[in-house]
């Protein structure tokens, strides 16, 4: 079986060997496996999927800025919302690439007026 490499079938996965692939990948000590990481399946995972990792990691504790690429505008929506409602700690600025222009204009208005 040589030459058989994980990282090129990822992009012709199903969902459910993708969702199977990630759960192998976040039980690993290294964060890979079998030279696959979270980076190489995230554009190719479902948007429910990624809402489910963004709130597992923020439980967890982990990095969520890895994920913000691959939020739908409504969960970047939803999370600049609860950030300004005090409600979500996180570093908002990290999102501001990511960000729907009705989000930016209201935390620069929000940023405007506290000064």
């Amino acid at each position: 079986m040589k030459n058989l490499s994980i990282s090129k079938m990822v992009p012709f996965l199903d969902k459910d060997d993708t969702n199977e692939l990630v759960e192998m990948i976040l039980q690993s000590e290294t964060g890979e496996y079998k030279g696959v990481t979270l980076g190489n399946v995230l554009p190719f995972l479902r948007e429910e999927k990624i809402e489910n990792l963004f709130h597992s990691f923020l439980e967890q504790g982990k990095n969520v800025s890895i994920l913000y690429p691959f939020l739908s505008d409504k969960k970047l929506h939803e999370i600049t919302a609860e950030y300004l409602n005090g409600t979500l700690d996180i570093d908002i600025n990290d999102l501001y690439p990511f960000l729907p222009s009705e989000d930016i204009k209201t935390l620069f208005r929000m940023a405007m007026d506290k000064e």
